[in-house]
């Protein structure tokens, strides 16, 4: 997101871009998939030429009325999950079930019965020094 200002939570950009190089982003912002947009979009989608993939990119449309000055972000806070992939669909799922009183005990034993037969040296291994394991230590 390449942002004009910022008024405490609130960003107001002056476009988005597509899944930059990181060498190459504007800023430290993105957008995470929620989009609450104007009618003027549907205008804006109907004269937007295929981009990349040869898709008409939402993006270049909600650029086209961020010139405008109608476009707005809100920084949250909260951990972002990739839900593109599988393994982020999967973090967010059990993430999401271990804070559930209903279920997040017996998922957090089942992951760690599982994590017991982890290979050492594996980066899962609870010894491991990436420490991707210690994230399950003191959960119920």
């Amino acid at each position: 997101m390449d942002v004009d200002r910022s008024e405490g939570p609130i960003a107001f950009p002056r476009g988005l871009v597509e899944k930059p190089e990181p060498a190459q982003a504007p800023s430290r912002l993105a957008v995470v998939g929620r989009y609450i947009l104007e009618p003027s979009i549907f205008a804006r989608l109907s004269e937007t030429r295929p981009g990349a993939g040869g898709e008409i990119q939402r993006i270049d449309a909600i650029n086209a009325d961020a010139a405008t000055g109608v476009i707005t972000g809100l920084r949250f806070r909260g951990e972002r999950f990739d839900c593109g992939s599988v393994a982020g669909y999967l973090a967010a799922t059990l993430a999401h079930a271990m804070q559930r009183a209903d279920v997040g005990p017996a998922v957090a034993a089942a992951m760690r019965r599982h994590l017991a037969h982890v290979r050492p040296g594996c980066s899962l291994h609870p010894e491991h020094p990436s420490g991707s394991a210690r994230s399950l230590q003191g959960v119920a």
